[in-house]
């Protein structure tokens, strides 16, 4: 029981399903014994049963059921001007991607998935999906290395190209403010301070010119948000290329893209070109910016769209610059960037890197272990057939197929390929 929930928490999603097969059957017995292919019985069962229900949402549904439900009508009533006959039947949509595959009410929406076919709705890609595949190809000791800003700042300085500087809640509590960061507040009358894990929170552009509160006094209520826990970082600001900044002068415009490592080779791919809208400084996915996809090869915008319902843009919606057919600059400079980086983590299969193009050429601006598949909402449409070729690519770089090693770590048995 112990294992299943460490699975459950690994988002490892039909352990308990093969679990309880393989006890039925005696399958571990059998299989010492020579009397059948346990491997063969085993996809038969997945292909016909467990493919069909995704077991963690469905356990969590029936756990909460009514806030489940609750929660559920809530986004209808806000997200749809419907009759109620078609809400009951976008709920029950709704309801059965949630249980069968992951999709979140809110990605269904989005991604306008109650108006397109069902051969359209499997290609997309949730979000547990992508999570299950990065915790079975990536070393998990490079978690820290990635997640954290301090620890990745120090793996990748030459690439970053610009200082950062850590300070701790003891340092700042103790008054134990060193030599290295006053030279950085006198050097730098602008400067970014943000959490060590960041995802859109805590940033903040600081002008020392502006403040009317001293620096420490800034620090130290810096320090009571829950997301500076583990202390605060300094960073110098980036100046970005005039031809990316153009588009939105008020946000560091990144190039978002995934290395995927093979072993013999190393593959940059799901390039998205995401930019700013309105005053923002943030450029995520989550605070409505532009995200247009890139082609791999050449580096040229195709498709521009955000995070919402309905959206494509031809232009910037602020600015008016044109998006689509515009050449990202230093492209190829940029993939051979991204392979030397990725090779450094040899274990690490599939990392995400948000690259900006700056006046000192490409940098980096941030670094996950298990980047999004935004690309999704800049094509409009899912990308399963490629993800499950890397997908089986990766695993069968082992020897084995994708069910393959997933059915040894179910039973602890190891199977002949």
């Amino acid at each position: 029981m112990k294992k299943i929930k460490v699975y459950f928490c690994q988002f490892h999603q039909y352990s308990l399903i093969c679990r309880i097969f393989a006890s039925i059957y005696n399958a571990e017995s059998k299989y010492k014994k020579g009397d059948y292919n346990m491997e063969s019985y085993l996809d038969k069962f997945i292909r016909k049963y467990v493919r069909k229900v995704n077991p963690m949402w469905y356990l969590y549904y029936c756990w909460r059921k009514n806030y489940s439900d609750k929660r559920l009508d809530d986004f209808i009533q806000k997200s749809y001007t419907l009759e109620n006959k078609e809400i009951a039947s976008i709920k029950k949509e709704m309801r059965r991607y949630w249980l069968w595959r992951g999709v979140h009410h809110s990605d269904f929406y989005e991604m306008s998935l109650d108006n397109k076919s069902e051969r359209e709705k499997k290609k997309f890609v949730p979000r547990w999906e992508e999570v299950d595949l990065y915790f079975q190809v990536n070393d998990k000791r490079y978690i820290d290395i990635l997640i954290n800003k301090w620890n990745c700042y120090n793996c990748f300085k030459e690439f970053f190209k610009r200082q950062i500087i850590h300070i701790s809640k003891d340092d700042v509590r103790n008054n134990n403010i060193n030599d290295e960061v006053m030279d950085f507040l006198e050097t730098h009358d602008k400067f970014i301070i943000k959490p060590l894990s960041f995802y859109g929170k805590g940033f903040r552009i600081v002008d020392t010119e502006k403040e009317s509160a001293n620096v420490k006094s800034l620090l130290q209520e810096f320090l009571k948000r829950p997301e500076f826990s583990d202390g605060i970082l300094l960073e110098q600001l980036v100046v970005q290329d005039d031809r990316l900044a153009a588009f939105h002068p008020e946000s560091v415009n990144i190039i978002r893209i995934t290395t995927v490592n093979f072993g013999n080779t190393i593959e940059t791919k799901w390039p998205v070109f995401q930019m700013g809208r309105g005053d923002s400084t943030v450029v995520n996915a989550a605070a409505r910016g532009v995200i247009a996809s890139i082609d791999e090869k050449t580096g040229i915008i195709t498709r521009a769209a955000a995070k919402q319902r309905g959206s494509s843009f031809t232009i910037h919606p602020d600015t008016k610059k044109p998006l689509i057919g515009f050449q990202i600059p230093s492209w190829n400079e940029l993939c051979e960037t991204l392979k030397l980086m990725a090779s450094r983590c040899p274990d690490c299969h599939i990392i995400g890197w948000d690259m900006a193009l700056s006046d000192k050429g490409w940098i980096v601006m941030d670094s996950t272990f298990g980047p999004e598949l935004v690309v999704q909402w800049a094509l409009n449409h899912g990308i399963r057939d490629e993800f499950e070729e890397i997908r089986n690519r990766l695993h069968a770089k082992k020897g084995k197929s994708y069910l393959h090693r997933r059915l040894e770590d179910y039973l602890s048995v190891p199977l002949n390929p």
